[in-house]
């Protein structure tokens, strides 16, 4: 509805090139996202650790994700054997029920979920440490009439700080 006009803006969502076609990202990010790997604990008693794609084939790990989120490239790329799913919930029932070892998402989104998804079982799963953090934006509309003009009032309560711009977080 934002990309269409029909809002102004949304909150919040990771800088790419082709988001910023389409909205209007402000120079300074309000947060991090940090992603981990989540996993059920008794298969892997010595914990995870904060594994990088390269190392998620070389451990022959595999994951379960959810066609068309961020990392589908990366995983192709790095040759990791994946299952896709269609949904965040048949991605935590797969991890569950031991048909894929790992499940990535960020801490707070997976914790949230794996407990709405798998009530008492939740706390089978657990999560590495933190192996990526992603500056998180609001985005403003390029086609609402505010947009533009959010964005402003945004930009001038918030000034952009050089480490932080969209462009240093894809470096």
């Amino acid at each position: 509805m934002v990309r269409n006009g029909t809002y102004a803006a949304t909150f919040s969502w990771s800088y790419t090139d082709e988001r910023s076609e389409e909205f209007y990202f402000p120079e300074r990010p309000v947060g991090l996202a940090t992603y981990v790997h989540f996993y059920k604990k008794d298969r892997f008693p010595d914990g995870v650790g904060p594994l990088s794609f390269d190392d998620l084939r070389k451990e022959g790990l595999s994951v379960v994700a959810v066609r068309n989120y961020w990392y589908e490239d990366m995983l192709e790329a790095a040759g990791v054997t994946v299952e896709y799913v269609s949904t965040e919930q048949l991605a935590w029932s797969m991890l569950l029920h031991e048909r894929a070892d790992d499940y990535m998402e960020s801490t707070e989104v997976g914790m949230i979920r794996k407990a709405v998804f798998l009530g008492d079982e939740a706390s089978l799963l657990v999560h590495s440490p933190t192996f990526l953090e992603v500056p998180m934006y609001p985005m403003f509309s390029r086609k609402h009439p505010d947009g533009r003009r959010l964005l402003e009032i945004w930009e001038a309560s918030n000034p952009p700080d050089p480490e932080t711009t969209p462009e240093a977080a894809i470096r």
